[in-house]
Formats: C-alpha cells, structure tokens, sequence
C-alpha cells in the first residue's frame, strides 16, 4: 500500500503539556482509519498539526511523498486535506445551500472561472450525498444539531478532497442518522482516505479497517478492531477508571452570602478533560458553585476536593496555585493595563515564564498583536480572550468559565467554543456556566441541572440533545 500521510517524531507542546509526543504515523490511501482515547488524549490536537491548524513544535508531516510541515492550512486545503470540526463550524446565517456552495467555489475556482450550472451540480451532488436536499433553502443556524454536523461533512465533501478528516461526525446524530452515515462513508472510501476520531465504538467497530489508540499525547496501540476491541483488557487502560478519573469533587458543600445559604448539600463531580456545563435559571447557584470552587463565598459545610486537598480550606490567593483558574462574568481585568501586563499577573500566579506566555498568545495570536495597548480600550470579543489568556498563564487542569459568550458575536463565540474544545483535548477539565443552550449541546460532554442550590442531576448531553424536556424543565426553554 501507498502512504498518503505519514508522521515523523510528530510533538506538540503548550507550555509545560505534552499534547501530543513524537507521534510516528502513517496512513495509507483508500484506509478508513479510527483514531480512538479517552478526553485529552490528543487527538484532535494530533489531526489539527495533521490539517495545518496548529502548527508543530517538531517533527515532520508528509502527504502524498511531501513534506507539508510548514505548509499553511489553506495550501494543505488545496493539496486535498479536508476537516470537519469538532465543534460545528457553519455560517448560521447563509442557507445550506450556501454554505456547501462556498467549498464548491473554492474547488471549481482551481480550474478558472465557475460555471453557475457547475456550482449548482456540485452542492446538489454533495447535499444528496448527506441527504440534506430537500433542506437546501434552510438557513444552517435553523437545522437541528445533528444536521447541521451533516452539512459541515457536505462542506468537506464538496471539496472532492483526498483526506477527509472527521472529528466526532456521530455526535448529534439520530440513530437512524448514525446508519446512514457508516453507509456514507463507506461509499466516501471508494475514492478518498477517511481519518475518523469517534467516541461512538460501534461506528469505529464498523467502519475502521485499523484502529489506532492514543493517551497522554501518544500512540498506546494500533491494528484491526480485532486486535484493538474494547472488550480486551486494553479497555480499562482507555476508558477505565484512570483514565476519566475525577479531578475535583465538591462534596454536600453549604455556601452562604452572609447569613443568605445559596448552596445546600451541594454535589458535583469533574472528570480529568472533561468540559462539564451547569444549567439553571437565573439564581439557582451556578455562578455561587464556581465562587465556592474560589474560595470568594463562604462555604460552611462538605469539602472540595482536588488532588487531595480540600480547597474550601484554601485563601482564595491560594486556589489557583492549585492548578483552578476563573474567568468571572465580566472578565475583570485591569483595563488601565496593557495586555502584556495583565498577562503578566497570571503568570506570577505560579511562577510561570515566557514558555508558558508563547503557549498562550499560540491560542490568542491577536493578543500578540495588541500587547502594549491597554486592556480597557479592547472590544468585548478581545477582553473576553484576554480574560481566558491571563486564566491559562497558571497552565490550569481545572478552568472555571462564567457566561464566557454573553454579549458576544456569533464569530467570537465560535473562537471561544474552539478554544475551549481545544483545551479539552490538552487535558484541562472545565465548568462552564453558559445560558446558551446550543453553545451547552454543541461542547459539554455532561450536564448538571442546578435549582435551588442543588445539583439536582448530571446527564450526558448525548441524553440531552435527544429529550429537550430537561432543558425546559430546568431551564423553562425548548
């Protein structure tokens, strides 16, 4: 067989996280390919140096007998190396049609000037393929959640690429959906090499011919779905206790503002790279949780617990030199600082250096651009970045976020829901209080509904998605 991509030595470091180290890969033409781990194992940070959107600390990227290591994302887009994302990435407001017209353009443009006629065959081909046809004239942002991760998989499709890289595809699919997307891809392997990351192990069984299994940033196995079943001992090692092991606890915790009790009995469990959202209406205890969490509300009853120490016993100075960031509602920098000083506070949290400022400004490139000017003068998108960028100079594993899209444009929300994708997939753990109820089900793995103080259940949000009863039940919306 011929290697479409291969990988040398392939490392990626944020700071002091290995995300992904010295990774040697290859994947040949026409394989469909799994790559398989629990959250934070490294793969999506491993695709992204794959597509360009990250750039590598070392190592080389071949495609086709070329090395691509330096390559712009843009220019490996032309060489035939599409991504679908995993979080949804759509223009909501163009119609489906639109947005898989705008991949045909940039195939067809290749070629000279596109024909109208050409335009229209090549997004029909592509919405038939995904079974969106009769949803043509639909605004994307109106779809459902699984059909809008059908018409980002029609946008990669339309490039008529060589590699197809799908990040968690299934999510947000039907049942019925799942089936008619194995058919799809197996028909998508006729003329095109498929790199699949899926915590779906039913498709990975059905459609891999090979499996390869990644953790702490590296390559633990790889062969057939024979040689890789979960039902092997390799299972525990992949998703077992160790691997989803819980980095915080809050344990019957009572906190009060003064003689007010907010919190009452309060519970809650985080998993190591898991992002975990609360849900409530306003006044159930959300923000009150994450301020426990700080130190900044008293807590006169159960533990906290992290790394085995209990941080309700903790001065609040001292919460985040245990490894917890927060970025309260309304940011709260220093906006008579510049950009560069209010970095620097973060960094002396734990006595960071400049490594860990380069790793952070990578997430942030605009912030580089703006290190001297002073915070306050920023737009509401910028501060919004910068209040996570100065969180992140602690190098957290646990980051609290409070309503980190309110009053933001659609384009920045998209940045802050990737970003914190992306950290998940470098092992941080978070809680996220957001009222958006699609940003919740496009990037929580669970859901705690919070009312009256208490965390009255946890779900995963695949349960969410498929019943909104519990949303309108918690949060009195459908």
């Amino acid at each position: 067989m011929t290697a479409l991509v291969e990988t040398r030595a392939l490392t990626r470091h944020f700071g002091g996280l290995k995300a992904v180290e010295g990774v040697d890969f290859r994947l040949d033409k026409g394989e469909i390919r799994a790559i398989i781990g629990p959250n934070g194992a490294g793969k999506t940070t491993f695709v992204s140096l794959i597509c360009g959107r990250i750039a590598p600390s070392s190592g080389a990227i071949v495609f086709e007998g070329r090395d691509i290591t330096a390559l712009p994302a843009h220019r490996r887009v032309r060489a035939g190396i599409a991504y679908t994302f995993q979080i949804t990435s759509i223009f909501p407001r163009l119609t489906v049609f639109d947005n898989v017209a705008l991949s045909v353009q940039r195939r067809l443009l290749s070629a000279g000037r596109p024909k109208p006629s050409a335009l229209k065959a090549g997004v029909g081909e592509a919405l038939e393929r995904v079974g969106l046809t009769e949803r043509a004239g639909t605004l994307a942002g109106n779809l459902a959640y699984g059909h809008q991760r059908l018409v980002e998989i029609a946008m990669g499709l339309a490039l008529e690429p060589k590699l197809l890289i799908l990040d968690e595809p299934t999510q947000g699919l039907s049942d019925g959906e799942v089936e008619g997307f194995i058919a799809l891809v197996r028909e998508i392997a006729a003329d095109a090499t498929v790199l699949l990351i899926e915590h779906n192990m039913q498709v990975v069984m059905d459609l891999a011919r090979r499996i390869t299994v990644m953790n702490f940033g590296q390559v633990l196995a790889e062969g057939s779905p024979d040689e890789i079943a979960p039902t092997r001992p390799s299972r525990t090692l992949i998703w077992g206790p160790a691997a989803m092991a819980d980095v915080l606890t809050l344990s019957a915790v009572d906190a009060y503002y003064g003689e007010v009790q907010v919190l009452r009995g309060f519970d809650l469990a985080l998993a190591k790279g898991e992002v975990l959202c609360l849900l409530g209406r306003n006044g159930a205890g959300k923000t009150t949780a994450l301020k426990a969490i700080m130190g900044l509300v008293a807590v006169r009853g159960g533990t906290i617990m992290k790394d085995g120490t209990d941080l309700s016993k903790l001065a609040p100075h001292e919460v985040p030199k245990a490894g917890v960031a927060y970025v309260p509602q309304g940011r709260r920098l220093f906006s008579e600082l510049t950009v560069a000083e209010n970095l620097e506070i973060g960094l002396m949290a734990r006595g960071k250096g400049r490594a860990t400022r380069e790793a952070v400004l990578d997430l942030f490139p605009v912030l580089r651009e703006r290190l001297s000017q002073r915070s306050g003068t920023l737009s509401g998108g910028e501060q919004q970045m910068l209040a996570m960028a100065r969180a992140l100079c602690i190098e957290p594993d646990v980051l609290l976020l409070d309503e980190p899209t309110e009053g933001l444009m659609p384009s920045m929300i998209a940045r802050i829901r990737e970003t914190v994708a992306g950290l998940r997939e470098r092992g941080v753990s978070t809680i996220l209080v957001e009222q958006r109820v699609d940003a919740v089900l496009s990037l929580a793995d669970r859901v705690a509904f919070i009312e009256n103080g208490k965390n009255r259940e946890t779900v995963d949000v695949e349960k969410v998605r498929a019943d909104p009863a519990y949303v309108h039940r918690y949060v009195g919306v459908s």
